[in-house]
């Protein structure tokens, strides 16, 4: 019987001379999102509970997307994966309280009460944001399996060998894709909470320049939301 082994290791380790493209441009994204973001001033955000709210899971999608390039460029694949799923959730949430969301509805959230995944996708839908329904139908199940261990993750770690790390190079640019585009998509958010139309503009004309397979088009009804700094802009 062949004798199959266990790497424990992870996958390639990228230096500066061995970075993929696409992880390079997902760091210069990052480090951009750091840059614009650092000091940004949100007047209103002592005084409204929403925008508290709001605020908060954006500014853990900022870190998710951090998370994902830090652990793919470690090597970490398998985690910057499991990843996907809480990003898009944060980003999502976010958005869901700010446009969306009743006052009880907010109340409710700051008890830890949350919508499941398919009234949050129709009140956004409704909203304008009609693309988190393919988003949902596409792949949350797909997210799912690899944020709790499914057979998506299983699978991956079952090779020829034994036990190892056989993860697509298309997923992992798929989730730098995520990365880069929910980071703007954030700052696209945060833009609007502080009145800063320039830098929502400048985050939407980035998100445009950028190629990869996952370009997420659905700002908050085509940006205006988020750059007029209205809910009513909806």
């Amino acid at each position: 019987m062949r004798q199959l082994n266990m790497s424990i290791l992870p996958g390639e380790h990228y230096t500066e001379e061995n970075r993929p493209s696409t992880l390079q441009t997902s760091i210069a994204v990052l480090q951009w999102i750091h840059f614009r973001l650092d000091g940004l001033r949100i007047d209103r955000l002592a005084q409204n509970k929403r925008i508290q709210l709001a605020s908060g899971c954006w500014h853990i999608a900022i870190e998710h997307s951090q998370a994902i390039i830090v652990l793919i460029d470690q090597g970490l694949h398998g985690s910057a994966l499991a990843m996907q799923r809480p990003l898009i959730e944060a980003y999502a949430r976010g958005l869901w309280l700010m446009y969306c969301a009743s006052d009880a509805d907010v109340d409710a959230a700051g008890r830890d009460q949350f919508p499941g995944i398919n009234r949050l996708t129709k009140d956004l839908e409704r909203a304008g944001a009609s693309d988190w329904v393919g988003i949902k139908d596409m792949w949350w199940s797909r997210l799912c399996s690899l944020t709790h261990t499914g057979y998506q993750q299983i699978g991956a770690r079952l090779t020829a060998e034994g036990l190892g790390h056989a993860y697509d190079d298309g997923e992992i640019s798929q989730a730098l894709g995520w990365a880069d585009g929910i980071g703007l998509l954030t700052v696209i958010g945060f833009a609007g909470l502080a009145e800063n139309e320039t830098l929502a503009r400048e985050a939407l004309e980035l998100m445009r320049s950028q190629a990869g397979d996952v370009q997420p088009s659905w700002t908050p009804v085509g940006g205006r939301a988020m750059v007029s700094g209205s809910p009513d802009a909806i």
